[in-house]
């Protein structure tokens, strides 16, 4: 008697839900008027601010690695953790502009402090014109709570009303700031451990008719600047490459027109999806009484023919654009100025439509957005895994996708009680069933980050079956077969090789002698697998009666 018996175990189907880990410096969010958002919880928690309502219509704040507050500010006033204004922070210029926070390279305890200060081009009182400005603040300074430096403070760095961006270097330490100088000039500054370097300035093949906004994706090789003349096209949106090993930006690809396209309004705030895969851009029609606002789409690759829209607001009667930020959640956040509300997009790296909004998701009541939502220059510190779908196979593959450059290691919790300290390891599962999966970031200041997801186990189905018995008869030979494994849920169905037809019987009848493959099909509704063994048959043929007399 032979026993031919296999069984395998493995993942069937995993079913990724999406879950996100958070940014860490850029996890609390503070706004004018009172009101801003920490990251540190699930869902955001709406929290206080010391910003009031000013002209400056931006603000900006900044945490450490852990995700704790440092400090925040406007053009205007600067204000440590402890909401108090910085003794040197409170004679920065004001006006509207647009500020960013970028941490020194490799010095943790020092930032610049980027300000555009733009308010219809007049010397304030501090005989301050349009331009792109900055202070260096020290968070050593009164008694480690942080400082503007003496001296240090309102630092001219251009003199230009268009609008900037920071784009982290590819080196991974140093940054470029992209600055729009009118005309058809940019000017990239390196800002390297040494401080900020003699701009690269180039020329390219638009004209800035008025240079609303720039943006950068989080890879560093694409740029959208919104407010541009090229070709054809007025008051464009226009995507660049940008090489951030050089500076170089290059080759624009217009994909939104106010005076051809038949879109009839303003392109303003860009904000790419967290792959940068897709491209967000909000946009108003100030020609109408209502101040028309809307919401579009488009694919980074081909922007020009892919954009859609997914929101309008008509007769909002408020002045200003939508404004967008991709949030440490990887959700992007999409605010109109006057609003009560936050508006959000929960998967902005699929192709989206109206209702995928989740309109209102944030309530500011009984306070209103006057500013704009602060510009996070931190490119998403992504942590995340990918893994495969598996038929019947010894193990699972989780390709570890995070960011190589922010975290210093890694650790793998499988659901059933195994971990793994592997960068991107394989897993077998023992028994079916629904497991999470969650994968721990560490980053060098050994803050953690995480993420997670859902994850169905299916076995495949268990085979085996062994020979029982051959009985011969005459002109027949009966065959019995005996199931070895008989597992709960599965069903059976057996193959004799003959003209016969699939069936559950275990007992078979042959009337040929020969050599025939027996197939054993098994399903546990989830996965098929077949096993086949040959067994050989002889008929006793009909004895023939004959004698003789002698």
């Amino acid at each position: 008697m032979r026993n031919i018996i296999r069984v395998c175990f493995s993942v069937f189907f995993i079913v990724l839900c999406f879950r996100t880990a958070h940014a860490q410096q850029g996890n609390v969010w503070e706004f004018e008027n009172h009101r801003g958002l920490d990251f540190n919880y699930t869902p955001p928690k709406i929290i206080s601010s010391s910003l009031s309502d000013s002209i400056s219509q931006s603000a900006a704040s900044i945490a450490d690695c852990h995700g704790k507050m440092l400090f925040y500010g406007t053009i205007g006033l600067i204000y440590n953790r402890y909401d108090k204004r910085m003794p040197n922070g409170s004679s920065n210029t004001n006006g509207s502009g647009t500020i960013y926070i970028v941490p020194f390279p490799n010095d943790s305890s020092k930032y610049y402090y980027f300000y555009r200060y733009l308010a219809a081009c007049v010397p304030n009182q501090m005989g301050q014109s349009c331009g792109l400005y900055y202070s260096i603040i020290d968070m050593s300074l009164d008694s480690g709570r942080g400082d503007v430096i003496s001296g240090q403070k309102n630092i001219t760095l251009n003199a230009s009303p268009g609008s900037y961006t920071i784009v982290k270097n590819s080196d991974g330490t140093d940054y470029w700031i992209v600055s729009v100088m009118g005309a058809d000039s940019v000017y990239v500054y390196p800002l390297t451990s040494s401080g900020i370097g003699n701009p690269k300035k180039q020329k390219v093949n638009a004209s800035f008719s008025y240079p609303f906004f720039v943006k950068a994706d989080h890879k560093g090789d694409k740029i959208t600047m919104s407010g541009l003349e090229l070709s054809s096209y007025t008051y464009a949106a226009v995507q660049f490459n940008f090489n951030n090993t050089y500076g170089v930006i290059s080759n624009p690809v217009p994909f939104f027109d106010y005076s051809n396209s038949g879109l009839n309004s303003f392109p303003y705030v860009a904000e790419y999806s967290p792959d940068d895969s897709f491209i967000y851009l909000s946009s108003e029609n100030p020609v109408s009484t209502g101040h028309d606002q809307y919401l579009y789409q488009c694919e980074t690759a081909y922007p020009g023919n892919t954009l859609i829209k997914l929101y309008q607001k008509l007769n909002y009667h408020f002045g200003g654009w939508g404004s967008l930020q991709l949030g440490p959640d990887n959700k992007i956040y999409f605010a109109l100025p006057g609003d009560s509300f936050i508006n959000v997009i929960p998967y902005p790296d699929k192709r989206s439509t109206s209702s995928d909004i989740e309109i209102n998701a944030v309530d500011l009541r009984p306070e209103r957005l006057y500013s704009y939502l602060p510009n996070i220059y931190f490119p998403v510190r992504k942590i995340k895994f990918s893994g495969q779908d598996s038929v019947c196979v010894d193990s699972i593959h989780f390709t570890n996708i995070s960011d190589t450059t922010y975290f210093q290691s890694f650790k793998w919790y499988f659901g059933d009680g195994d971990s793994s300290l592997a960068y991107s390891p394989w897993h077998a599962y023992k028994k079916p069933g629904a497991y999470s999966v969650l994968l721990v970031g560490i980053n060098d200041c050994k803050a953690h980050l995480y993420f997670s997801d859902s994850v169905h186990v299916f076995l495949p189905a268990l085979k085996g079956f062994n020979v029982n018995s051959i009985t011969y008869s005459c002109q027949k030979s009966v065959l019995s077969i005996h199931n070895a494994v008989n597992a709960t849920g599965q069903t059976y169905l057996y193959n004799y090789g003959d003209s016969a037809k699939f069936a559950s019987d275990t007992i078979h009848t042959y009337r040929q002698a020969g050599k025939y493959v027996i197939s054993q099909a098994v399903s546990n509704g989830n996965c098929l697998d077949t096993l086949r063994d040959t067994v050989s048959i002889n008929i006793e043929p009909i004895p023939v009666a004959g004698f003789t007399i002698t």
